[in-house]
């Protein structure tokens, strides 16, 4: 199993997505204790993550179904393979981490039951995804309203999705049909583990997706971040994001709150 070795140094913010990647460390990070503990990342995309898990110090081997990502991710020096999560066999892990990967795995608890045998002993199951069905109407009319104006001002890639005539609950539910929903991820979970969680902010993922790069691109993906946690506090908007800890040892209740 190969490691990138890294500086965080060498993690400027330089795209937008940085952000995000960075917001995921945090999490990792502060769950996860040891010396180089090894990691298996399911669904790197095109390695961000997996690049900066890396240059904090894990032992990253990063999987997705994407070939082509799994290509950007071996030329950051990610340690890259394109496979399956399902028919995975190789090897034990400390923490295995679903970064916004599980809810498209079928079936769902085969994903969730491999996991589990795959973890070393006292292994955390690590798993960041969103609540499809946390939205209310606030919520989403931020979603898509925040999305628009950047649209409007001409900093994102590409046209707005089909659909965008629809009011704001309604669109998000079309554009999500066939995702499960939060209770179906725990109950998977929770066949296996005990779960902590914590939600989280995440809407602000869908418009840095399509930032164009640049210094003032990761400005207005960190201002979109500070922005959603603000509200979050606020109880203006919902959180949607969801970030489970699942261990096997150890009781912990289904709806404790990550610390």
């Amino acid at each position: 199993m190969g490691a990138t070795k890294v500086s965080l140094k060498l993690v400027p913010l330089r795209v937008p997505a940085d952000v995000a990647a960075l917001h995921s460390l945090g999490f990792v990070r502060r769950l996860v204790r040891g010396r180089h503990p090894s990691l298996l990342e399911v669904g790197c995309g095109d390695g961000r993550l997996a690049f900066t898990l890396a240059a904090a110090g894990f032992r990253v081997t990063a999987i997705d179904t994407d070939s082509r990502g799994v290509a950007r991710a071996a030329r950051r020096g990610v340690s890259a393979i394109c496979a399956d999560f399902l028919g995975w066999s190789n090897g034990e892990f400390d923490v295995i981490l679903f970064s916004r990967s599980l809810h498209h795995i079928r079936p769902l608890r085969e994903a969730v039951r491999l996991a589990a045998d795959l973890l070393a002993p006292g292994g955390r199951l690590l798993v960041e995804d969103f609540a499809v069905d946390g939205l209310d109407q606030a919520t989403a009319a931020w979603r898509y309203a925040s999305e628009g104006l950047l649209q409007a001002a001409g900093l994102l890639h590409g046209t707005a999705a089909p659909g965008a005539a629809l009011r704001p609950l309604p669109r998000w539910r079309r554009e999500h049909r066939g995702v499960p929903g939060e209770a179906v991820l725990r109950r998977a979970l929770s066949r296996h583990f005990a779960i902590q969680e914590e939600a989280v902010p995440y809407l602000y993922r869908y418009a840095i997706e399509r930032l164009r790069p640049g210094a003032r691109s990761v400005r207005l993906a960190q201002a979109l971040l500070r922005s959603e946690e603000a509200l979050v506090r606020a109880g203006t908007i919902r959180p949607v994001g969801r970030r489970w800890l699942a261990t096997r040892q150890g009781a912990a209740d289904s709806r404790e709150k990550l610390q």
